[in-house]
């Protein structure tokens, strides 16, 4: 296992790669314009939080079993570290955080922690056999795909890692690859009335893909591709709350996911900057839920963070996107 000065220089290397990917164009409105007003209360609870079960036997095994992937630990290391900054929190508790939060995504991990050779590897994954998976289709399955993604972020904002994450290439015998994408936390009535929810929690696409393809994905979860994907898709198979699907029945289900997305975009849209802020900060405390529920304590937002957000104002200067030099900065003044 890598010691700790080499986990930070992983994770320093990782967030290159991530924020290079981001486009900036956040919705429903810039989220590093609104994040003062609540991660500096989020990062306090989500470390005594984290503080309280990794003393306890098994503590990054607890941590990586409840947020199950290493792809959500991942993201979650970044609001925490913007809150901590905020906090002005010794750079050593920060490394600490840091730390603590790689080694329990590496418990999670088959592969290289950082994805260095272009693969999200899990332990133990659920890859259907050849003779259960289906061929043809390839635009309907991506059409599929767009749709979970464009859901889920109207249900989750930027909170990519609570209701997704994307794993593999896994090189098959045939030298072909695997790419296994699981949509979860679908139906988040905590958040939403469940009338402007699907009835279903989650979604899985396994997708064979031609190597030429050279799919990789980052430990952020970004999937890339060089290749053709809809050219290169060789078999599939989709499940929905483990039930396996036909092309009928998924066809169906893109209608009503574009109709739900609509529905809730349409909303949200129509909300002042305040109540999208106080939207985030609910799903930011979703997000970091099965730690706060781990422990037998309240999940919700404490009240005094809404009224921060109804007296305080966006960031001017966090409005604006940033330059390729000020990403290089912003990594280099972190952990």
């Amino acid at each position: 296992m890598l010691d700790n000065e080499e986990l930070l220089k992983g994770y320093r290397e990782s967030l290159k790669v991530a924020w290079g990917y981001n486009d900036y164009e956040d919705w429903p409105l810039r989220i590093s314009s609104i994040m003062h007003l609540f991660t500096d209360v989020f990062a306090k609870e989500f470390i005594e939080d984290l503080n309280a079960i990794w003393d306890e036997e098994n503590g990054p095994q607890q941590l990586a079993q409840i947020f199950e992937y290493p792809g959500r630990l991942f993201r979650l290391i970044d609001v925490v570290i913007f809150g901590l900054r905020r906090a002005r929190t010794p750079l050593e508790e920060q490394r600490q955080f840091v730390v603590r939060m790689l080694r329990a995504a590496h418990t999670l991990k088959a592969g290289d922690l950082f994805n260095k050779n272009g693969a999200n590897l899990l332990i133990h994954p659920d890859i259907p056999p050849k003779s259960s998976r289906k061929q043809g289709d390839s635009n309907l399955i991506h059409k599929l795909q767009a749709a979970l993604f464009m859901y889920t972020e109207a249900i989750l904002f930027r909170g990519h890692d609570a209701v997704k994450t994307v794993h593999g290439p896994y090189i098959t015998a045939d030298n072909t690859a695997i790419v296994i994408r699981e949509f979860h936390n679908l139906s988040p009535t905590e958040l939403w009335p469940s009338s402007l929810l699907i009835n279903h929690k989650k979604i899985t696409t396994v997708c064979e893909y031609m190597t030429s393809a050279e799919v990789k994905v980052d430990c952020y979860d970004h999937i890339y591709h060089s290749g053709k994907l809809n050219q290169s898709l060789l078999s599939w198979h989709v499940t929905i709350d483990g039930e396996s699907v036909d092309t009928e029945q998924i066809s169906a289900f893109v209608d009503a996911l574009i109709a739900k997305t609509r529905q809730v975009s349409g909303i949200v849209d129509e909300w002042t900057w305040q109540q999208k802020t106080e939207k985030y900060a609910d799903i930011f405390w979703f997000r970091k839920s099965p730690l706060r529920e781990l422990r037998g304590l309240s999940s919700k937002v404490p009240d005094h963070v809404y009224e921060t957000i109804r007296n305080g104002k966006p960031s001017e200067i966090r409005s604006k996107c940033l330059s390729p030099r000020e990403v290089a900065f912003l990594i280099q003044l972190g952990v």
